[in-house]
């Protein structure tokens, strides 16, 4: 029988894995979306994790939005180039995000990946 807390969750529409309180590194232990600690430069993986934070870059000729993606293992940086905003792309929320893998001094981004709001 579930717990009295899950029954509430269940009645307001929480589902188990999407409690803010749980632990990333359980979430990605259950996906079978690739970890962001064992995928190496260049790959091509798909991650799902919650963004940390976002952030909009200056360029000179647009600006760029960047959100840290974190699945538990690591963390990524997710890179929109001329996309100054988009909407639902906020800290907190989970998603799934799949692309190439850069690996540059140290620090791992994908430029305009696809994604998925979950």
């Amino acid at each position: 029988m579930p717990s009295p807390l899950r029954r509430w969750l269940g009645r307001i529409g929480v589902g188990s894995e999407e409690g803010a309180w749980e632990d990333p590194r359980l979430s990605a232990q259950r996906s079978t979306a690739d970890k962001i600690a064992e995928a190496s430069d260049r790959q091509y993986v798909v991650l799902k994790g919650t963004i940390r934070s976002v952030s909009e870059v200056q360029r000179a000729t647009a600006n760029w939005l960047e959100a840290q993606l974190d699945d538990g293992t690591a963390t990524v940086t997710l890179v929109w180039m001329g996309r100054p905003s988009i909407p639902g792309i906020e800290p907190g929320r989970v998603l799934k995000a799949e692309g190439r893998l850069s690996d540059a001094d140290g620090k791992r981004k994908i430029y305009n990946p696809l994604y998925t709001l979950l």
